[in-house]
């Protein structure tokens, strides 16, 4: 859907996929701001860029073996264009599928370092928090008793999150912040609008 979104215009997008999911998520096609691949290609290309001037170890990076950040590190100096795609393509080989290069180079945009990984692994909790995006006025009492009983800290106000998360949990919730900022600087780049900043969303109550 999403390549489809991108490549074509709202009448083929309408007969393509209306029978696929609800017509209210064709509104929501037709009224927002997509974010693309092709979109992403500089700032990757800068922290790439940022990590290798700075001495750093490519291959430190989950999904990037040796082999894999010598040839990023041969091409990622010139891109040929500014596709996002033929970047990828660039890199790809028989050892290295296109899904295993995109998934490598956003490890290395969003710093997903191995080490970070053992670390959260050696905790056993890779489901580090329940972030409360919102509820109902009237369920304010089993929010309060889940509070009590969950065996995870429930984030209900991000600014607390160093207060309650333990530091591996703190470190995989502000490496999701960071994600959200990113995002947020791409898509002002894009449309010249400011989203919500991570730090002052605040939860929804219906």
């Amino acid at each position: 859907i999403r390549k489809l979104v991108s490549e074509s215009d709202l009448d083929i997008i309408n007969d393509s996929i209306k029978s696929a999911i609800p017509d209210k998520n064709i509104n929501l096609f037709k009224n927002s701001k997509s974010i693309f691949d092709d979109d992403f290609l500089f700032i990757v290309q800068r922290s790439i860029l940022e990590k290798l001037s700075k001495g750093e170890d490519l291959s430190e990076y989950c999904d990037v073996s040796k082999e894999l950040a010598n040839t990023i590190e041969k091409n990622i100096f010139e891109l040929e264009n500014k596709s996002y795609s033929d970047f990828i393509l660039r890199l790809k080989s028989k050892n290295f599928t296109y899904t295993r290069i995109s998934r490598a180079i956003f490890h290395l945009l969003l710093n997903h370092k191995k080490n970070m990984l053992e670390d959260i692994k050696s905790e056993k909790n890779m489901a580090a928090y329940p972030l409360l995006l919102g509820f109902k006025k009237e369920a304010g009492g089993l929010l309060s008793e889940l509070k009590k009983r969950s065996e995870l800290p429930i984030i209900s106000k991000i600014s607390n999150a160093k207060d309650i998360l333990s530091p591996i949990s703190l470190k995989i919730f502000e490496n999701n912040i960071y994600a959200d900022f990113l995002y947020n600087s791409i898509y002002f780049e894009k449309y010249g609008e400011k989203l919500c900043n991570p730090y002052r969303r605040n939860v929804v109550i219906i």
